[in-house]
């Protein structure tokens, strides 16, 4: 192993990262809060709008996370019920009184939201203080 420059190389690397306290506790304690956000999916929807912005195209709905599909959903919702607002104008008041909304919801569209479990260790965005130390 002394004459292997692999192994040289990655004892350099460790001794400087020691020195830049990269294994001090309280980094390594940030470092798995980190980690612990980024597997709750906290920067997913940041993740897929730097994607859009760099590579100037939309993201495919299948690889959008929650929060970007909810937000176009959502948009999509707005956009439909300014439609039907203007066509119910156009049409009369037998649109207008409720029936259409009646029939939204009996051919599927008019779905109740689902709600989705918050992953254990995160409470509204943020971690929960533990007081066991992270494994390496």
């Amino acid at each position: 192993m002394r004459n292997d420059d692999a192994f040289r190389n990655d004892c350099v690397r460790y001794a400087e990262a020691l020195a830049d306290g990269v294994h001090d506790r309280e980094w390594l304690l940030q470092a798995f809060a980190a980690h612990e956000l980024r597997a709750a999916g906290e920067f997913d929807d940041f993740l897929g709008r730097r994607f859009e912005e760099s590579w100037d195209v939309a993201l495919p709905a299948a690889m959008q996370p929650a929060a970007m599909r909810k937000a176009a959903d959502d948009a999509a919702a707005a956009a439909e019920q300014a439609e039907g607002k203007g066509a119910a104008e156009e049409n009369g008041p037998s649109e207008a009184n409720g029936d259409a909304g009646e029939r939204e919801a009996a051919d599927g569209k008019g779905k109740e939201p689902v709600s989705v479990p918050v992953p254990a260790g995160v409470t509204e965005g943020k971690e929960q203080k533990s007081d066991s130390t992270p494994a390496a």
